[in-house]
């Protein structure tokens, strides 16, 4: 089952982008979260709406940009004037720097995690956060490898690997939950991971088909052991070239001609 990454002509209209971190405030529930996405998402938009528009036809304008393709509860003047959505939004926008790295989610999602009254469960919050985060690392290419430290790093809104997580975050860094949460995302968000013997990190796709994966997987495991191969050779190559240079050849004792070593025996 793959319920909220089916794949689809990619219409951007169909997505919000916005930084992760906004995703990762453990004080807020998940629909304050989300209503800050929305805020901060409309903000920019109005940003981008041209500056001989007064203030209320510059709002209204972004509203309508925000709320293409939604079909269900579309975010109304009257309530975001009401819920100060543009002031929020200006606070988030000018106090998250620039760079701070971004996802992209489909708004079906947001609204459904949004304004569905159901109540989502600890379990369905970490799983949005964890797909936002392989969203924003995987992008737009086919796949990526990475280690767990760095995604979970991702989900608490950073760039880089941090070594101390949230305390939201940390019973992730146990192996059982981690696998859980891994198995969750292939079987509800569409998520492939292929298991691959003697490799550091895992590799993970939203595009790809398993097969195709696994094997992309495999010829990398070994393009890299012939790397890692050919690097040793190299370095015994060049401690041979630096031996012989000092004149500390290394000495062997002899051999037969079939191979054998004889014993260095002492004149009697």
């Amino acid at each position: 089952m793959n319920k909220y990454n089916k794949k689809a002509n990619v219409d951007q209209d169909d997505y919000l982008t916005f930084p992760i971190i906004l995703l990762s405030d453990n004080n807020l529930d998940i629909k304050e979260r989300l209503r800050n996405v929305i805020c901060y998402c409309l903000y920019e938009r109005y940003l981008k709406i041209p500056s001989n528009y007064n203030t209320d036809k510059a709002k209204r304008e972004a509203l309508i940009e925000l709320n293409k393709k939604v079909t269900l509860n579309p975010v109304r003047i009257e309530h975001c004037n009401e819920s100060k959505y543009f002031d929020i939004g200006e606070v988030l926008f000018n106090s998250i720097p620039s760079s701070s790295v971004k996802t992209s989610i489909k708004k079906k999602i947001i609204w459904e995690f949004r304004f569905d009254n159901s109540k989502h469960s600890e379990c369905n919050v970490i799983e949005l956060i964890a797909f936002a985060a392989l969203r924003s690392i995987i992008q737009r290419q086919k796949y990526k490898k990475l280690t767990h430290d760095y995604l979970l790093s991702r989900m608490a809104g950073s760039n880089t690997v941090i070594d101390t997580l949230p305390d939201w975050l940390v019973k992730y860094r146990n192996r059982h939950h981690i696998d859980n949460l891994k198995k969750q995302l292939q079987l509800n968000w569409g998520l492939k991971i292929p298991t691959i013997k003697g490799i550091r990190g895992i590799y993970v796709s939203f595009e790809c088909t398993l097969d195709s994966l696994s094997l992309i997987a495999e010829k990398n495991k070994r393009k890299n052991k012939l790397k890692e191969l050919a690097l040793k050779k190299h370095e015994a190559h060049q401690k041979a070239l630096k031996a012989i240079q000092a004149g500390n050849s290394i000495k062997t004792p002899p051999t037969t001609s079939y191979g054998l070593q004889l014993p260095q025996l002492k004149h009697i």
